[in-house]
């Protein structure tokens, strides 16, 4: 028999061979727990009580530490024989043991490795032991984290995190007598930061800080340690340190690197079997992205703790699954300052890749364009075959080497369209991190788009190793879309959130120093503290200001950031700050000849305007974009555009808008579109609409849907203020559409659907008015409210009766058709959509998704209705029909309903991997039945504990189903009804058989009656019931299945009263 290992590291873990065992609930494990970290010695049963309900066991605690007992025996000796003593868990009288050696567990490996490299340390081999300790820390994880709080572990984690601090510390004398200085400084400015009395941790990090070149840093942290030693516990430096700052200033050779050590150029986990290229590949122009090389000045003041947390991040990257950081704080805080100076020093350290994606303050930025940043600039990376199928995707469509090309796509997309563009996204980027370690950076994350949130959320999820996402993120942010995506992130195991705060005294000492090349007095460090809150922006401002006076002496402080905005402005021309307010309004990268055909010169006068602000510190004309700029800071720009009237504003918003009317691609069509709106009343209504209508279609399109919804909801406004019903109408529907494809049917907003019927009746639109009935009719039964449901249905197939367009006969027969199929007429279901949901013929007009429902419950009911063979067909025919992932997935959706229906758990399975892929978070409204019925048929086919706890994972049922019902909960309380059975969990079965019925009786939805019987009578024999009671149930189920013209499931009812030896219900 294979070895069993355990893992405590990180959580708890067994595995036999390379198999994982699945070791049950959390009290399961928590005994295995203690078992294991009593290495092998015998543990009393009170004991193991104790630390599993602490001081308050239940009264039947013995009986229940057995049951756990019992079922670890099972799962850690799957083949032992029956009544055969076990090998592995033994019983002690009143208590157990699980013997074990040291390789056998991961902590105890760890703590051999430790005891090796102390050994080596006393020999004065440090060049054997670094790469131990190494080992040793990279391997670390919190012990047992799960059980956090439980007394047994609290005291066993305390233990280790000592013993792991030990090895830390040694470990940064071996690497410093082994030359590995660089990488040391960003770990030793944390260590020092968290343990400021530590003299040897101030010698090691002093002495790093001489060896990289950096001799002023170096006496800087002596001197620090010599104020905190004295202002602390009231000592001089001891001699170590002493020694240490005389042979700096003599520059002693002894300081320098060891001859024997290794290149700077160090891996950041040495265990990596591929560490990609040795140096970092060209950057794509115009960006973003930096590919950074060593660069030992450091760019931040203080924010060791900060540092150290990204820097731990990247590490844990390289080995493990991929994490995410997202840094928040006030503007100005030095959010990306502090993620630039970690990209650095991660770059210099390690061979990877920094991609910088920068979200704009900009309503008409193109949808996803961090990801165009960050995606094009991979592009050239890839083989030319693979990125010529890319570009031939619709990623494709959105990224060409580096260029923003946004062809609207034929149709409006689904949600399934949307997350096939994820998939092709994440897909791209994990082919580049496993050549090249990556860190990802988008930067101003409160600006993105919700389609670049959606995409970040599904690439993060994958926790792809090698890959370390960063985001700045100014707090707090009112978007609710950003709060969505960052609760996503959140559920993520590697995600931190760090707050940048103010900088301290002492840090805005050390700035200003900076600033001037001198130390400021105590009072204007005050002064300056006091005004500025410890803002990182404000307080370099103020610095630089300072400096300019030639002196700080002084305590006079500007009382805000527009004044500090205004003394940079002060000396400009008028026309130069003109400009700048021109610039400011277009945003944060300004083209320069769309400045100067704003500003009405040309464009070597525009040119010369703006050389005193690029001098002054305004903005930045450096050569990195011969056809634009940026502003310094995105706090200077605001400042600027905040300061303008607003009449002069609007003026200014309409000579943008003017400049770009001659430019057709798709941003600046939607950039014109936000600036006609900023102009109000001087902008003419009908361009402000036909341009908001133009944009909102674009930002669908790409799947920018809260841009989508902010133009067109303007877009309405302005018609509906003017009487253009038409335009209001469009306006209106569009974004219909897109909440649609968002979020399904029922997050449609009846308000709107409501204005829009007006509008359509009004204007005699009859093929829009079907489109928008037929929404709410799918709205109403997604929400399991079958009677309006079946009343619009009907409505509509009145409608399609009398027309003799096809677009309305075919929605108003399709309508008619899910509708039968939810109340339980599966051949009636079956004839409508036969003939109106045709397999491999579209019908124009109608929408992709509309016909895909169709043709999906077409091939349910056919199932049920004729039997599964004739469904297994249909369904064959649709894939064959229609292979792309999109309609794949869509019938992969109703193939297991129809199969999961017929009880046909093989078929399930077959059809299950389309559901059960990678990014299933991102689309769980509509994969959630889905992924249901797959556990349904694992548990039926043997994996009864595994599909149990996915089931839980899920979510209960009963969450908000009361008040906010769903179609198709009922049929699923039927199917986890019969997993609880075979589970014999027989009171929990039977309580949801009739909550089931109560849905049933509630909601008018019936089409799960027949099988919902069919459950029961299975509950009623395995609970013993007599023959009669359980034959009376299936003859109710078969005359249900009959009724419903559901022949399928009566041959299904059949089987079962053979198999069970009971008279045929016929």
């Amino acid at each position: 028999m294979p070895e069993l290992s355990y893992t405590i590291l990180g959580g708890l873990g067994a595995q036999i061979g390379s198999d994982p065992v699945e070791l049950g609930t959390r009290k399961q494990r928590a005994t295995l727990a203690q078992l294991i970290l009593a290495e092998g010695a015998p543990v009393r049963a009170d004991s193991l009580i104790e630390g599993i309900w602490g001081d308050s066991p239940p009264e039947r605690a013995e009986v229940s530490l057995q049951s756990y007992i019992s079922g670890l025996r099972k799962a850690l000796e799957p083949h032992r024989k029956p009544r055969t003593p076990s090998t592995v868990l033994l019983t002690h009288g009143t208590g157990y043991s699980l013997p074990t050696t040291a390789e056998q567990v991961d902590a105890r490996r760890l703590t051999a490795r430790l005891g090796s490299a102390r050994t080596l340390m006393q020999r004065g081999d440090a060049a054997g032991a670094a790469p131990l300790l190494a080992q040793v820390l990279d391997d670390y994880r919190p012990l047992l984290p799960e059980f956090e709080g439980l007394a047994f572990r609290d005291e066993a984690a305390g233990h280790l995190d000592r013993m792991v601090q030990a090895a830390r510390e040694m470990s940064f004398e071996a690497r410093m007598a082994d030359g590995d200085h660089r990488l040391l400084v960003t770990e030793l400015e944390s260590e020092v930061a968290r343990s400021p009395l530590d003299e040897g941790l101030w010698v090691l990090f002093a002495t790093a800080l001489y060896r990289l070149g950096r001799q002023s840093d170096a006496l800087g942290a002596i001197a620090t340690a010599r104020r905190i030693l004295a202002d602390e516990i009231g000592v001089d430096p001891g001699p170590r340190l002493r020694t240490l700052e005389s042979d700096i200033l003599d520059h002693a050779p002894h300081l320098d690197v060891p001859t024997a050590a290794r290149p700077d150029t160090a891996t950041i986990a040495s265990d990596l079997d591929d560490p990609g290229p040795t140096t970092p590949p060209d950057t794509v122009p115009g960006h973003g992205v930096d590919t950074l090389e060593p660069d030992e000045t450091p760019s931040v003041v203080g924010r060791t703790e900060e540092l150290a947390a990204l820097h731990r991040a990247v590490l844990a990257s390289m080995s493990g699954h991929g994490g995410v950081v997202v840094v928040e704080g006030e503007p100005g805080a030095g959010k990306t300052a502090l993620i630039d100076e970690a990209g650095r020093r991660a770059a210099g350290a390690a061979d990877l890749l920094v991609l910088w994606g920068r979200c704009v303050d900009d309503p008409a930025a193109p949808s996803m364009w961090p990801w165009v940043q960050i995606l094009g600039a991979v592009l050239p990376r890839l083989d030319p075959a693979d990125r010529e199928r890319l570009l031939d995707s619709s990623l494709g469509r959105m990224v060409t080497e580096g260029v923003n090309v946004i062809p609207p796509p034929r149709q409006m997309p689904d949600a399934a369209a949307r997350f096939q563009f994820y998939d092709q996204a994440a897909d791209l980027l994990d082919g580049v991190a496993a050549t090249a370690k990556l860190i990802i950076v988008l930067d101003d994350l409160q600006w993105a788009d919700g389609a670049s949130l959606e995409l970040f959320a599904h690439m993060a999820a994958r926790r792809t190793t090698g890959v370390t996402f960063f985001a700045s993120l100014r707090s707090p942010s009112a978007r609710p879309v950003v709060a969505t995506t960052l609760a996503t992130l959140a559920r993520l195991p590697e995600h931190r959130r760090l707050h940048v705060g103010p900088l301290s005294g002492d840090d805005i000492s050390e700035l200003i120093r900076r600033e001037t090349r001198q130390w400021p007095e105590v009072a204007t460090v005050s002064s300056i503290e006091r005004r500025t809150g410890g803002n990182a922006f404000f307080v370099r401002e103020l610095a630089r200001i300072l400096a300019d006076r030639g002196s700080i002496a002084g305590t006079a402080v500007p009382s805000g950031v527009r004044d500090v905005v205004r003394q940079r402005l002060v000396g400009l021309s008028p026309e130069t700050t003109e400009l700048l307010e021109l610039a400011s309004l277009i945003g944060t990268r300004v083209d320069l000849v769309l400045l100067a055909t704003a500003a009405n010169r040309p464009v070597d006068e525009a040119l010369d305007l703006l050389e005193p602000a690029g001098g002054a510190g305004v903005i930045d004309l450096g050569p990195d974009d011969p056809f634009g700029f940026g502003f310094s800071h995105d706090i200077i720009r605001e400042a600027i555009a905040d300061g303008i009237a607003a009449m002069r504003a609007r003026r200014l918003h309409l000579a943008i808008a003017d400049a770009l009317a001659g430019n057709s691609s798709p941003h600046a069509v939607t950039r014109v579109a936000r600036h006609l709106w900023s102009a109000g009343p001087l902008a003419d209504r009908e361009r402000t609409t036909t341009a908001l209508l133009t944009a909102g279609d674009i930002a669908l399109r790409t799947y920018d849907f809260d841009g989508a919804r902010r133009h067109l909801g303007d877009a309405a406004t302005l018609a509906r203020s003017t009487g253009d019903q038409q335009a209001e109408l469009v306006a209106i529907t569009t974004q219909l559409a897109g909440e649609v494809a968002a979020h399904g049917y029922f997050a449609a907003d009846p308000v709107l659907q409501e204005r829009a019927r007006t509008l359509a009746s009004t204007l005699g639109d009859t093929r829009l008015l079907a489109t928008l009935d037929y929404a709410r009719c799918a709205a109403h039964i997604q929400i399991a409210d079958t009677e309006t449901g079946h009343r619009l249905a009907q409505d509509l197939r009145r409608r399609a009766e009398r027309s003799d367009d096809p677009v309305v006969t075919h929605l108003g027969m399709h309508a008619a058709g899910i509708d039968d199929f939810h109340r339980g007429n599966f051949g009636a279901a079956h004839r409508i959509l036969e003939t109106y949901a045709p397999i491999d013929v579209d019908v124009e007009g109608l929408r992709d998704d509309q016909l895909a429902m169709a043709r999906g419950f077409r091939a349910w009911a056919a199932t049920v209705h004729l039997g599964t063979d004739a469904g297994r067909a249909l369904f064959a025919t649709m894939a064959d029909a229609h292979p792309d992932p999109r309609s794949q997935f869509g019938m992969a959706i109703f193939a297991v309903g129809a199969a999961s229906m017929l009880g046909d758990a093989e078929w399930v399975l077959d059809a299950g991997p389309a559901i059960m892929s990678d990014g299933a978070a991102a689309l769980a409204y509509l994969r959630r039945g889905g992924e249901r019925m797959y556990w349904w048929a694992r548990a039926m086919t043997g994996d009864l504990d595994e599909a149990l706890e996915h089931i839980d994972r899920l979510g209960a049922d009963d969450i908000g189903m009361e008040d906010h019902p769903r179609t198709g909960e009922g049929y699923w309380l039927g199917l986890h009804a019969e997993v609880l059975v075979v589970a014999g969990k027989l009171t929990d079965a039977a309580t949801l058989l009739d909550r089931a019925a109560d849905f049933a009786d509630r909601t008018g939805e019936r089409y799960a009656d027949a099988h919902r019987l069919v459950v029961r009578a299975r509950y009623e024999y395995a609970n013993g019931r007599p023959a009669s009671v359980v034959g009376a149930t299936l003859s109710a189920a078969r005359d249900t299945a009959l009724a419903q013209e559901a022949d399928g499931l009566v041959r299904r009812i059949d089987a079962l009263a053979t198999t069970w030896g009971l008279t045929s219900p016929a």
